[in-house]
């Protein structure tokens, strides 16, 4: 025989030992494109059938062989035949010889495969998830358990949504755009949160995640402006999604960048000030412009010169002094004399 001889090495990139509610979805995903990398020369699908059930199975591409019409359901591509050959005919002919061996090896690789997904699969799960499964099989050993009745055990037990579940699916939609530069990669994220959360039953209309997107790019005015090409196109609400808006969107990522100027990391972001009243910091080394009884008249207004006198500039409030009235006052008194025709009060003045 010509098969291998070694298990071969399956490792998960996924794991159910924490959160294994929010992590069931990649995790069974990861699986399968494990499996459908084992056994490629017995079937294009490779070893999938080893994890799946019937709905997956008839849910995968091409797996339909007869469309179903009325009185007569579907038809679907049948699975590998992995079952080990009868004992060969002492009287076999050479050919009869040769179609044995090659049912020996296919049994053999998908015996293999089994093997290497249930390690794999027992290697990801945890103590909590290893202990579920004993109790489910008991009183069968967990080595004895097939890698698709372990698959279906964690979907039964983790797959229901709670509501902090939900929450975690719907958290990347409203993760706001950081930077013009990540446009692109900021639209590809959250039409997969999209689909993920639409995947689940619990999705939102195509608006409603239209609406969401816009929100997560609002700090950006110059994506707004450039939306407004893609009203004109689709003015209708029935019209307006992310498949269309992406579709406008993308190949102007480009352009919105270069008008990012020497900034595309972070071009364009406006933040609200969180507290609009709060005083400016002043500059390092740079004293604050105030008005004081010694600078108020060096302002950059020029006083106003009229005759030999001149009219003085109004000083500054000078909040909860007790001098402030008897400054007043003073500089009322100046005033009068300044502008009182006497010319001898004038002249004792100007000495």
């Amino acid at each position: 025989m010509t098969s291998q001889t070694h298990l071969p090495i399956v490792s998960l990139s996924f794991s159910l030992a924490d959160d294994p509610r929010t992590h069931i979805k990649e995790w069974h995903e990861d699986l399968c494109a494990k499996a459908y990398g084992l056994c490629p020369q017995w079937d294009i699908t490779g070893a999938i059938t080893l994890i799946a059930d019937d709905a997956y199975w008839n849910a995968m591409p091409g797996h339909i062989t007869t469309p179903a019409a009325p009185g007569r359901p579907a038809v679907y591509k049948a699975r590998p035949d992995f079952t080990p050959p009868v004992a060969l005919d002492p009287a076999a002919t050479p050919v009869d010889l040769a179609n044995w061996r090659l049912e020996m090896d296919m049994h053999f690789a998908y015996a293999m495969a089994s093997k290497a997904l249930a390690t794999a699969i027992l290697d990801s799960l945890g103590e909590s998830n290893k202990a579920a499964l004993k109790v489910a099989f008991h009183p069968r050993p967990l080595h004895f358990l097939t890698p698709l009745e372990m698959v279906d055990e964690m979907i039964r037990k983790h797959a229901a949504l709670t509501g902090p579940d939900l929450q975690k699916l719907r958290a990347p939609l409203h993760e706001p755009l950081l930077a013009i530069a990540d446009l692109e990669k900021h639209m590809t994220s959250f039409h997969l949160a999209s689909i993920k959360l639409s995947a689940t039953g619990h999705g939102e209309d195509a608006y409603r995640y239209f609406e969401w997107f816009k929100e997560t790019v609002k700090g950006f005015p110059l994506i707004a402006t450039t939306m407004v090409g893609y009203y004109a196109v689709q003015p209708l609400v029935a019209q307006q999604n992310i498949i269309t808006l992406f579709a406008y969107l993308a190949p102007q990522c480009t352009h919105l960048i270069e008008q990012t100027g020497t900034a595309p990391f972070s071009g364009g972001a406006q933040h609200p000030n969180p507290n609009p009243n709060r005083r400016k910091k002043q500059p390092k080394g740079k004293k604050q412009d105030t008005a004081t009884w010694g600078n108020w008249q060096s302002s950059a207004a020029p006083g106003h010169f009229a005759g030999a006198g001149f009219q003085a500039q109004t000083p500054p409030t000078f909040l909860y002094s007790d001098c402030e009235a008897e400054y007043v006052a003073e500089i009322q008194q100046l005033r009068t004399m300044l502008a009182a025709p006497n010319t001898a009060n004038n002249a004792f003045f100007m000495q």
